[in-house]
């Protein structure tokens, strides 16, 4: 890949970190968390337009999953579905503890955040490199540049490096995971609310009051090491299996571009 064939996606990328601002953060009324969580819907919303206009730009429409109305392989979808019905499971009793109108303002978030990271990374950074290179490799190359977007939340926490460091992993991962998922299926909404659903159940606890005093169990170490070790293999391996099934679209109006 030359410097010319790259050079729209890092300008798209500089762009979307441009728009990615918690634009309500201090609106006058709403509570830290509410204006968190409006904040996000409302750059994450940006995003999905950037993403949009660039997408229909340079014409990739069907290799970036927007093409056609129907689903195929729809038994893909059995994993991801399950996973977030366990996550569920496991995090209803957050979810019922979450302050209600919070709790919708946080669904919504995530959903955004599907729809961006998905409609961004997946859909037009991913689209593009397959029009330019006509080549799997796109995929592991736009959920690198997912993972290494996710160092910018060093700005905001620089002491957490080791927790960010997981988020890159895991992000990489997922990154690959959804790009076969979304290759394979043929829909980038679909793929996008997968990801927003899986986000949420994921990461419910940030909205709930945690108790004042908690001691750590020993294993805590070796339960967060198992939690990586699953978030980050199984995705990453079930996204190179869909892989190896994929078959990229010729399609005409990639050629242009």
């Amino acid at each position: 890949m030359t410097i010319k064939t790259l050079s729209p996606v890092f300008i798209f990328l500089a762009a979307m970190v441009l728009v990615k601002k918690n634009l309500l953060q201090y609106v006058i009324g709403l509570e830290p968390a509410l204006a968190e969580y409006s904040g996000a819907i409302v750059h994450n919303s940006a995003v999905v337009l950037l993403s949009l206009g660039c997408i229909y730009r340079y014409r990739l429409t069907r290799l970036a999953g927007l093409g056609a109305a129907t689903v195929r392989d729809v038994h893909l979808l059995l994993y991801p579905l399950g996973a977030i019905a366990l996550l569920g499971t496991a995090n209803l009793d957050a979810i019922r503890s979450a302050e209600t109108p919070l709790l919708w303002v946080f669904l919504v978030a995530m959903l955004c955040v599907g729809l961006a990271e998905e409609f961004a990374l997946r859909g037009f950074v991913q689209g593009y490199l397959l029009a330019q290179t006509r080549s799997k490799g796109a995929v592991f190359v736009a959920a690198f540049l997912f993972a290494i977007l996710h160092f910018l939340n060093l700005l905001r926490e620089p002491d957490n490096l080791e927790n960010i460091l997981k988020q890159v992993l895991i992000a990489f991962s997922l990154g690959l995971y959804f790009g076969a998922l979304l290759l394979r299926t043929g829909n980038l909404l679909l793929v996008s609310l997968l990801h927003g659903l899986i986000d949420f159940v994921f990461g419910i606890h940030q909205i709930v009051p945690k108790p004042e005093s908690v001691t750590a169990p020993d294993d805590a170490g070796g339960s967060t090491f198992s939690l990586l070790y699953v978030l980050v293999l199984v995705p990453l391996l079930s996204g190179i299996y869909l892989l190896r099934e994929v078959s990229i679209p010729d399609t005409p109006e990639a050629r242009n571009t």
